[in-house]
């Protein structure tokens, strides 16, 4: 993806001349006038860069930024000066800003600047990120370190131990309308003995509220229902554990006289419940595993919730890349129960992929070897945890092997012809066509012409021949039934 830079200077033929040359070196370019036009910018679109002369008509450019701090704290800015007095420095650098132009300055010199501002900005970004979500790698090494008998309990107290140490809470709880035996209080940490009465009535009422359309799962605003002795001078932060069908609750409380959660600790508490809900879906999955269709809805919902934002794959857009997976096998020939695996090795692919750091699977570069030695194993992860689900080894089986190549340079295990099923490679094409297709942090989603080309091009290196050229007749056919039926 482009990055957008905002150039923000009183001078039009200084706008005009920064707009043309950054836009030659393959940016997006906004530029205004004034910290007004400027900020309306901001609000209205995605700035990687703020580039801002100090000296603006009415609001000058370091207040600019300033205002800017408080609603986008990590937005990297560049200033631009005639002079650069003593003042000014110390502000700038108080600011934080990334760098500094003195007028008249080379276009060079804008060039490095604003290259290393992007470069600065996304390794810290990266960092923050790795971060942020150890507590979510440390709860999937948790998931997956659990025996299937062990699964629930664990992993519900896993995640709010995580959540309370995070966030600061001193009271917690995780409550699920369906455990194994039935309405529960799965996990809870910091409520007195003589409280339970209490909170178990305020359960029964928030896990009545919780249904497929509630927006908010519990029954009122958690200040005023959890009141009295249980939260009585508590900031409370509930959130729902995700799903297709509503999963269970967090909820997360400390004195209200300590800091308000910050959006950093909702956000964070949100992702620990899906990873949470991630887990129950799973156990779900597992206990009814000899019930080849419940697998395939639980999976569905498990696997969408999984894939990163940024990966572009969608429930929809997923289940539509199953299908046509499980066309492209009956149409090799293949029978029912192996069409059955393709369409669930597609929809669970990257299911390991929970447990890579989320900042590598961002980056908006080429990873280095090191990296993809920490990314690699998302495919053996994801095969051994899917293949805990007793009817669904034959799937695992080919997540397994949907990173080999037809030439024995792909990965885990590099095997070649001969050495993986047809299904897997089905299931390696389509994957590939859906992420060819699909955005990327480091590019635009492929036109399907240019995609089709790429998988042609790798046809007999990468890819079964014939699969491709099935898979390709598969989409063709897809695609002219869809033109028929508008």
């Amino acid at each position: 993806m482009r990055k957008h830079i905002l150039i923000v200077d009183d001078e039009e033929l200084f706008r005009e001349i920064c707009q043309e040359m950054l836009g030659e070196r393959g940016y997006r370019v906004s530029v205004a006038e004034d910290a007004p036009a400027a900020l309306a910018v901001l609000q209205s679109e995605r700035v990687d860069l703020l580039v801002a002369d100090i000296t603006l008509p009415g609001i000058d450019g370091l207040t600019l930024i300033e205002q800017v701090r408080h609603t986008q704290p990590d937005l990297p800015a560049i200033v631009i000066t005639g002079f650069l007095t003593q003042d000014n420095m110390l502000r700038s650098l108080n600011l934080g800003v990334h760098g500094f132009l003195t007028k008249p300055f080379f276009y060079d010199e804008l060039f490095q600047s604003v290259e290393r501002a992007i470069e600065d900005a996304s390794a810290t970004r990266n960092q923050l990120l790795i971060d942020h979500y150890l507590p979510l790698i440390r709860l999937g090494e948790e998931i997956l370190a659990q025996d299937h008998d062990s699964l629930f309990g664990r992993t519900l107290n896993a995640a709010l131990e995580i959540a309370l140490m995070q966030t600061g809470a001193t009271q917690g709880f995780v409550a699920v309308p369906e455990g194994p035996g039935g309405p529960q209080l799965a996990a809870a940490s910091g409520f007195p003995p003589e409280d339970q009465p209490r909170l178990s009535s305020y359960l029964q009422q928030a896990l009545t509220a919780l249904n497929h359309t509630s927006t908010r799962p519990a029954a009122g605003d958690p200040h005023d229902v959890l009141s009295g002795t249980v939260i009585a001078g508590m900031e409370c932060l509930l959130t729902r554990l995700p799903g297709v069908v509503p999963t269970g609750l967090l909820l997360l409380a400390r004195p209200a006289a300590d800091p308000a959660f910050s959006d950093e600790e909702r956000k964070l508490a949100h992702l620990l419940a899906v990873q949470a809900a991630i887990a129950l879906n799973q156990d779900k999955a597992l206990r009814r595993s000899d019930k080849t269709g419940a697998d395939l809805l639980a999976l569905a919902d498990l696997a969408a919730a999984l894939v990163p934002a940024e990966a572009g794959f969608g429930a929809s857009r997923r289940s539509e890349l199953a299908r046509l997976g499980a066309d492209v096998a009956r149409s090799l020939g293949c029978d029912s129960a192996t069409q059955h695996a393709v369409h669930v090795a597609v929809l669970c692919h990257d299911l390991g992929k929970a447990f890579v750091p989320p900042a590598l699977l961002a980056k908006p570069g080429p990873l280095t070897e090191a990296e993809w030695d920490q990314v690699r194993p998302y495919v053996t992860l994801g095969a051994e945890r899917l293949a805990r689900g007793g009817s669904l080894a034959a799937a695992a089986t080919l997540v397994a092997n949907h990173r080999e190549r037809w030439d024995g340079r792909g990965y885990p295990r590099g095997r070649a012809e001969g050495e993986v099923s047809l299904a897997a490679y089905v299931v390696a094409a389509v994957t590939s066509w859906g992420a060819m297709l699909a955005p990327r942090p480091y590019r635009d989603p492929l036109p399907p012409e240019m995609a089709a080309e790429e998988l042609r091009g790798h046809a007999g290196r990468s890819y079964h021949i014939e699969v491709v050229n099935t898979l390709l007749g598969t989409v063709g056919q897809h695609t002219a039934r869809a033109g028929a039926g508008r």
